[in-house]
């Protein structure tokens, strides 16, 4: 019986630790350019996108995603089309993240974003 237990609790461990969380977004961009957020799901080296959507300047956007547990996330944020700008990142939790994209006054300055993520409070 006791083995029998031990064994279910394994099992359920396993299961658990597999299936994936839950992650929302809620984001309004203050920018007066359209940005593309992404959300990147990394494990040790290697790292993934998820979700991608753009956000027109001054427009809001609701969406939902998955990823693994073991999986840390984080939502990417930079102007469309600049890729010479390094993306803001802001680390998620799992459950509803609300977001402003903005600008960041600190752009230019020792590789900075030009856009800046913070929470919505």
């Amino acid at each position: 019986m006791k083995g029998a237990i031990a064994g279910l609790a394994v099992l359920v461990a396993m299961l658990t630790a597999c299936s994936p969380s839950g992650y929302s977004v809620q984001a309004r961009n203050n920018m007066q350019q359209p940005v593309e957020l992404r959300v990147q799901a990394a494990k040790k080296d290697s790292a993934r996108t998820v979700e991608s959507v753009q956000v027109g300047p001054g427009q809001n956007v609701t969406f939902h995603t998955k990823a693994e547990r073991d999986e840390k996330v984080s939502l990417e944020a930079r102007v469309v089309g600049d890729e010479a700008s390094p993306p803001s990142v802001y680390r998620m939790l799992v459950g509803l993240s609300r977001v402003v994209i903005g600008p960041n006054p600190e752009a230019g300055k020792d590789g900075q974003p030009r856009v800046r993520v913070r929470e919505d409070r």
